[in-house]
């Protein structure tokens, strides 16, 4: 079953401003936005090239050189491309409905309104680079994320590590759980290296807040190295729910040290209308 749906993908199109313009200024649009993608500005580095960008950004003194595909990174590709982060880890598929479902909608969200402002987003996740341009039609980005599954346990890549080696260097947000606030400090501390104007982006389920236990539950107990059943009751449910509020203090310590804004959008248990709107008004899109 697609996570995409026609209604879906059509109320994306309509938010993200799909309703046809005059020629005329349909005309105007492309040819500003063919000046604001020609290479101009200050040279400022290289990086590895992503499938799908815009071949004139190639450096192709360094291709003779080196063998090897580089883009020219110039100043004003800070304002022109988008670059979001995506949290494949297992902790994702938690919750009802799972939280990499709503994960994968909001950066189609996200990426959608990038490409009707932006000349180009790319999508990092698993140690891969998806670069989408702004010409490209919708249906690409809404395959290449319907597509996607959660990475086996222990090797999720860390977006971040990818997003720094590949030298990226778009505005960015980062969508994930931030389930071990401690590794999200090592990537915020890396972003701050990198002077990028960021955002952190974290899908909520009503798990997050009261925990849904009840009858019995199984867990580890790493002393005994053995399993144990335990009886569900006020007293662990009351616990459970500290420790939740405990872990969010804790991310939001991390991301106010940073500088970096950490924003919550609910996960509804299904997606119209009214929710991709308070999605779009949901203060990530001053980034774009």
């Amino acid at each position: 079953m697609t996570l995409f749906d026609a209604d879906f993908r059509a109320m994306v199109r309509q938010l993200g401003g799909g309703r046809r313009r005059p020629r005329g200024a349909e005309d105007d649009s492309v040819r500003a936005r063919r000046r604001r993608a020609a290479p101009s500005g200050t040279f400022s580095g290289h990086r590895g090239y992503a499938p799908g960008e815009d071949l004139r950004g190639l450096d192709w003194n360094a291709y003779a050189r080196s063998g090897e595909l580089f883009v020219k990174v110039l100043h004003e590709e800070d304002r022109r491309t988008l670059d979001v982060l995506l949290d494949a880890s297992r902790s994702m598929g938690a919750g009802s409905p799972p939280r990499w479902e709503a994960a994968r909608r909001l950066v189609a969200v996200v990426a959608g309104m990038a490409l009707t402002r932006l000349d180009g987003v790319r999508i990092v996740v698993g140690g891969h680079v998806e670069a989408i341009a702004a010409q490209s039609p919708l249906d690409r980005l809404f395959d290449f994320l319907d597509e996607l599954t959660l990475a086996p346990a222990g090797t999720a890549a860390d977006p971040v590590d990818i997003w720094s080696s590949r030298g990226l260097r778009g505005r960015l947000v980062w969508i994930s759980d931030f389930a071990n606030p401690e590794e999200a400090v090592s990537g915020l501390a890396r972003l701050g290296r990198a002077r990028r104007a960021a955002c952190g982006l974290l899908p909520t389920l009503p798990e997050d807040r009261a925990p849904v236990l009840d009858g019995y539950v199984e867990l580890f107990d790493p002393e005994e190295q053995r399993r144990v059943r335990v009886r569900v009751d006020a007293r662990l449910r009351a616990a459970v729910a500290e420790e939740l509020a405990a872990l969010a203090r804790h991310q939001d310590a991390a991301f106010h040290a940073a500088g970096v804004p950490l924003l919550r959008q609910p996960v509804p248990a299904s997606v119209d209308g009214n929710v991709l709107e308070s999605w779009i008004s949901g203060g990530w899109s001053e980034w774009i």
